[in-house]
């Protein structure tokens, strides 16, 4: 006797995991990284969470983008001078920064509260979640639109 699929089995209903902590995934590390951040600003009430490399430009971030510049920056400028997690208080409000060391390379990930110093139990969740996803390292899939270098 073979089994042949039915429309009952065929039009289940989906089950749903209700607690299940993610609400969206991806294989793309770039977009997982961005689904990464947003849950943890909105999770942890931060205004800013940025990824930096240790020049100070943004990898990816959470938040206003002209904001999230200056934060990077000024990530990179603190790590340069300790490479430690720090917490500081600026005029834009609480700032913490630490850096994130990766087989690849350094970066350094920096979040801001304007009211309050960002909840620690938030910004290791980002910390954790930030190293998965960069363990192996972002790479650019395609060649650049234009040369990177001419010859004069």
């Amino acid at each position: 006797m073979a089994a042949h699929p039915s429309a009952a089995t065929a039009l289940r209903p989906k089950v749903w995991i209700e607690h299940e902590r993610r609400s969206s995934r991806s294989e793309d590390p770039e977009r997982a990284l961005q689904l990464q951040l947003d849950a943890v600003v909105s999770s942890h009430d931060l205004d800013l969470l940025v990824i930096a490399d240790s020049d100070g430009a943004p990898v990816e971030m959470s938040g206003d983008p002209d904001l999230g510049m200056e934060l990077a920056q000024f990530a990179a400028a603190s790590f340069r001078k300790a490479a430690e997690a720090r917490t500081y208080a600026t005029s834009r409000g609480f700032v913490v920064v630490a850096p994130l060391q990766t087989p690849v390379r350094t970066f350094v990930i920096a979040a801001q509260g304007r009211f309050a110093i960002p909840d620690p139990q938030g910004f290791t969740r980002a910390l954790r979640g930030v190293e998965r996803i960069l363990k192996d390292g972002l790479f650019v899939q395609c060649e650049a639109p234009l040369p990177l270098a001419t010859k004069a």
